[in-house]
């Protein structure tokens, strides 16, 4: 056995004899380990929510976050009804009502909305105040609208669409507003509800082409809590049948149909002419039960694939089911330690961390791919049982150890970074990893004392083998002609480096959500059919009273005033949509006191009123309500402020643009639509240094903004993570070579596998973002571990045991293709930027492979590095 004795090499002995010797009781202590993180594995959560993996201590982003809590649309489900071939708007209209009035009754929804309702605290509040919602500017036309002529000719208009094919909305506004005074101003108050286009001429939210409606939902508790998600969307469902079978039956009695004509009586065998609209799901609850199920489903698909890859991989390796067990058994014990570890001290997992399961599989069975190979190797040598197991623990277990903890290290080197997702699965990756590698010591040695000591008919060493994957010829060539190898390696990196320095980057936070997301996806369509966005610009007003907040506010809102003139904005929204500046009510109260004798006297408005009513054939009575009501309406007394609007029972409508805080302080928002879509992608620069001022109280957010915060923080981050990740491989690589020389060998076939993967990545398409470039610091560890078994047995014995080196050749592809099956199923998970981190991480472990068979043996006989060249055959 060579020299290298020591205090690990003592440790892994004791430990080979205890466990040889005990393996009762390590079986006993891995089953009771086993047991009780499967309970505490068993309370995890999922968390599907995708801004809890980008960064928290972090101004520009805990704005964005903010933003979206308080004023975004994550906390609204949304229910598109569509209209069948051949049915009416008339049917979609009525199919909404029935399904508004059920869900307005479901326990986990606080309201629903649908249609501009004119009965309702907002209409009455606003027919009593509209003429102070007027800009001061809109005067002259409102002094010609109350003229004798004027009066008279809208009174004829009226009867003309009263008497005509107008939408039930417009007679019953003509009948309320029979002047037309919120014409003048329901452009500004009622085109948008939110991002929202409404169709006035019915009051409903219609599509443009009429064959889509949308209704909205507000549920009682926040999208993240699943259980509550799934409770609710169990009773929307529930009510969206008990809706569909009314209207059926509504819809077949119209018709003069029975149920019995239908052939089944149920609501699905229903004529086509008979059949609700259909309905589809989407907004932030969807959204986030989607991502829940997604998780889940990637979690198990990953963990199961890559587990039966993994075991079939070993069974044609080693061509026995007892190597399947050896490897099978520690590895299952490291991943449920490890999902106890995520439990206690994570308590969640997210869409990045779903992964981890996948890359232990890989990663956490090399090291008994190693250690087995040493095994194998010495027992068809004729070695006994013992000693070949001093051997596999005294001498490949260095090897195994460095290994394990450099790729642990690297893992958690990612923790440096800001984003919760990775570091999240940092820290899982790399705890599983020295979780893997603890019941591997222990468990590896105990179940080959179990299963190899006993009496056995057959000698067990004949069923021994170790598939060569033809490493024999590869390496005998790299061996043999060194200086090609190098002077290939040298021009291969050149190639591969070029494209490497010009991979591109995407800063596409969509690579953080699922495509697969029924909810993303509906809500996609629901902002074409209904010209929305979801997703506007916001700039928000913070303040320690309301006062300050809506100074704050109107100030902003003149700076935009200039954005919107030189055409960056198209336009934006406030609460001031609504509440008209106090000056400007001021001066419209003046008016209308200045003109109470002339142009605003309400007597002859009232007379000449009344004539029209009856030279048009109207009953007189009939407007008595709103002439009682014109001494308000034409003699306000003082302007409206928050503090109306809240009495009058609107605080819904005042959440969408003001919040309290808990602390008294409030913040209010103002939505921004840029004019360029390019917008959507990079922010005006002077917009974002007109409007955001943190210090002031007035900062500016949106998608743009925090993506292009999110790609500075992904540099520092990412480039940190590399760089610690350098020095605890080049650390532990001295550490267990102590030599500066071997360790700087390793380092060069470590980079430039890495080198060679960031080429294939530019030659592939493959684009780096948020989640994959870090796959550079997983690669440090993953990569190195083959160079450091290849340089442990060449730098031990030289070339004298050829036939050994390619022993280890054989393990080191093994691991490889394991750590390649762990990364590829990753490559099939539903979200896009894990997705590519799977690939790209395969690709790195393969470029790591090569340059640890050709290019590592070829550097370390060429620089005749404690190698006697081997000439034998060649």
């Amino acid at each position: 056995m060579p020299g290298r004795g020591g205090l690990k090499q003592g440790l892994f002995l004791r430990i080979e004899e205890f466990s040889r010797t005990h393996y009762r009781l390590v079986f006993l202590v891995a089953v009771v380990l086993v047991l009780v993180s499967l309970y505490l594995g068993s309370r995890l959560s999922l968390d599907g929510d995708v801004l809890n993996l980008v960064p928290r201590n972090n101004r520009v982003i805990s704005t964005f976050r903010e933003a979206l809590a308080d004023f975004g649309s994550l906390d609204y489900l949304l229910l598109l009804v569509e209209a069948r071939p051949q049915q009416t708007v008339e049917e979609l209209q009525d199919y909404a009502d029935i399904l508004a009035a059920r869900l307005a009754t479901t326990p986990s929804i606080q309201y629903v909305e649908h249609k501009i309702d004119t009965s309702g605290p907002f209409f009455s509040f606003f027919r009593t105040n509209q003429i102070l919602f007027l800009p001061p500017s809109k005067l002259p036309e409102l002094a010609a609208r109350f003229s004798d002529h004027a009066i008279h000719e809208q009174v004829r208009e009226n009867y003309r669409q009263l008497t005509g094919p107008s939408s039930f909305l417009v007679k019953q506004l003509l009948e309320q507003d029979p002047f037309q005074v919120s014409s003048l101003v329901f452009k500004e108050v009622l085109r948008s509800k939110g991002p929202l286009k409404v169709d006035l001429s019915s009051g409903y939210y219609l599509s443009k082409d009429g064959g889509a409606l949308l209704i909205i939902a507000k549920p009682v508790r926040p999208a993240q809590d699943i259980a509550f998600d799934k409770r609710l969307m169990d009773e929307v469902r529930g009510a969206v049948a008990a809706a569909s079978a009314k209207f059926e039956a509504d819809l077949k009695e119209q018709r003069g149909e029975n149920a019995a004509d239908a052939g089944t009586g149920g609501a699905t065998a229903a004529p086509a002419g008979a059949r609700a609209p259909e309905v589809s799901f989407g907004g932030g609850y969807i959204i986030a039960l989607e991502d829940s199920t997604l998780i889940m489903n990637d979690m198990l698909w990953n963990g199961t694939v890559s587990f039966i890859v993994i075991l079939g991989l070993y069974y044609f390796c080693y061509r026995r089911f007892g190597a399947i067990l050896y490897s099978s058994v520690p590895l299952l014990v490291g991943q449920i330690l490890t999902l106890a570890a995520a439990y206690l001290l994570l308590r969640n997992l997210n869409s990045a961390t779903t992964g981890f399961s996948a890359m232990l599989m890989g990663l956490g069975t090399d090291f008994t791919i190693v250690m087995y190979a040493r095994y194998v190797e010495e027992r068809t040598r004729g070695k006994s049982l013992e000693e070949a197991l001093r051997l596999m623990m005294g001498v490949s277990a260095f090897g195994v150890f460095t290994g394990a903890i450099t790729s642990a290290g690297t893992f958690y080197a990612m923790c440096v970074t800001e984003y919760k997702g990775l570091r999240d699965f940092g820290f899982l990756v790399g705890t599983g990893i020295l979780f893997c590698l603890v019941a591997i010591l222990f468990l590896l040695p105990a179940m080959i004392a179990w299963n190899e000591g006993r009496a056995r008919r057959t000698d067990i060493t004949k069923k021994l083998y170790l598939h060569s994957f033809g490493i024999e010829e590869v390496m005998a060539w790299s061996t043999r002609h060194t200086g090609p190898v190098i002077a290939a390696s040298v021009l291969l990196t050149i190639g591969l480096g070029y494209y490497a320095w010009n991979v591109e980057f995407t800063s596409d936070v969509r690579e953080l959500r699922s495509p697969n997301n029924r909810g993303i996806l509906m809500q996609e369509v629901i902002a074409r059919k209904f010209e929305a966005s979801f997703s506007p610009m916001m700039v928000l007003c913070r303040g320690g009273d309301l006062d300050t907040v809506m100074e704050r506010n109107r100030r902003a809102n003149r700076t935009l005033d200039g954005f919107v003139k030189d055409g960056t904005l198209r336009g934006y929204e406030s609460i001031f949509n609504y509440l008209p500046p106090r000056q400007d009510q001021e001066q419209v109260i003046r008016a209308l006191r200045d003109g109470q004798d002339g142009a605003f006297d309400i007597t002859r408005i009232e007379r000449t009123f009344r004539a029209a009513l009856r030279d048009n054939g109207f009953r007189e009575e009939t407007y008595d309500a709103y002439l009682r009501a014109l001494p308000a309406i034409l003699r306000p007394e003082k302007p409206i402020t928050i503090d109306d609007l809240q009495t009058a029972g609107l605080e819904r409508f005042i959440s969408r643009y003001i919040k309290k805080g808990e602390d008294g302080s409030y913040k209010s928002v103002t939505y921004l639509f840029p004019t360029n879509p390019e917008s959507k992608r990079t922010a005006p620069p002077a917009l974002v240094e007109a409007l955001d001022h943190p210090e002031e109280g007035v900062e500016i957010t949106g998608v743009n903004i925090a993506s292009a915060e999110l790609k500075r923080i992904f540099g520092r981050d990412a480039w940190r993570a590399v760089i610690l990740g350098i020095i605890l491989v080049t650390i532990l690589l001295w550490l267990d070579f102590r030599s500066l020389w071997l360790t700087t060998l390793a380092n060069i076939q470590l980079l430039l596998g890495v080198v060679w993967m960031l080429g294939c990545m530019r030659l592939l398409g493959i684009k780096m973002n948020f989640v994959n470039a870090f796959v550079t610091t997983m690669i440090l560890g993953v990569g190195i571990d083959y160079g450091i078994h290849i340089i442990h047995r060449i730098s031990q014995e030289g070339l004298s045991n050829f036939e050994g080196l390619m022993e280890t050749g054989k393990a080191v592809v093994m691991a490889a293709l394991t750590n390649v099956a762990g990364f590829g199923t990753i490559g099939f998970c539903n979200y896009p930027g894990l997705r590519s981190m799977g690939i790209v991480a395969a690709i790195g472990s393969a470029t790591c492979l090569v340059t640890a068979l050709t290019t590592l043996p070829a550097m370390l006989i060429l620089t005749k590095t404690r190698v006697a060249r081997r000439l034998e055959g060649g």
